[in-house]
């Protein structure tokens, strides 16, 4: 699911709801720039044809990645706990999982609301 409001992009997964990432218009403008790119690389999870471990930094800590073993397309953003180094960061809650099919679903709605230049 997608929802655009106020300036934000809000993606949730369908098997998990309460499970969402937002992103600024200027991570979203990133993500969009890029989404052909980590659509590939999606596919070739898929199918299996080589070795997958991508990688986009969105801005402001935001990371999506497409990597073998999980199956899926992850938004996610790190933090650094208050009074740790910066070596040391975790993920926050605000982080989405994709599986493969919603991916594909993510995509076509993408391009039926004509933000991706075909």
């Amino acid at each position: 699911m997608m929802v655009i409001e106020a300036g934000e992009v809000c993606i949730s997964s369908i098997s998990a709801l309460k499970k969402t990432v937002t992103l600024t218009v200027d991570r979203c403008a990133i993500f969009i720039a890029a989404l052909m790119e980590i659509h590939e690389e999606a596919k070739e999870l898929n199918q299996k044809t080589h070795p997958v471990a991508y990688r986009k930094h969105l801005g402001d800590r935001y990371y999506l990645s497409v990597k073998e073993g999980i199956m899926c397309v992850n938004f996610f953003k790190y933090y650094v706990p208050y009074g740790m180094h910066s070596s040391q960061v975790h993920h926050c809650r605000d982080r989405i999982t994709l599986r493969l099919d919603e991916w594909a679903e993510m995509m076509n709605i993408i391009a039926s609301a004509k933000m991706l230049k075909t």
